[in-house]
């Protein structure tokens, strides 16, 4: 089998080098922008649903406690 000719590191030509670079990044990273925009709208989203949460779980507490003083009062009544 005969050896090949010329160089195997030769550079390739490829159509990449019509595309334009600066009209891609720009269009990333307005993509990108966007989505950073998007994932600061969800955060807030989910600290506004966490303190809401929190709130309602001292509110239940709260009641839970309330209904157990209840309860306690009403069995020794009932025996």
């Amino acid at each position: 089998m005969p050896r090949p000719k010329g160089s195997k590191n030769k550079a390739k030509t490829s159509s990449i080098a019509t595309t334009d670079f600066a009209a891609l990044i720009a269009e990333k990273a307005a993509a990108k922008d966007a989505l950073v925009s998007d994932i600061a709208a969800l955060e807030e989203n989910v600290n506004n649903l966490k303190s809401e949460l929190k709130e309602k779980k001292a509110e239940l507490k709260k009641l839970d406690t309330e209904l157990g003083k209840l309860e306690a009062h009403d069995l020794p009544d009932s025996e």
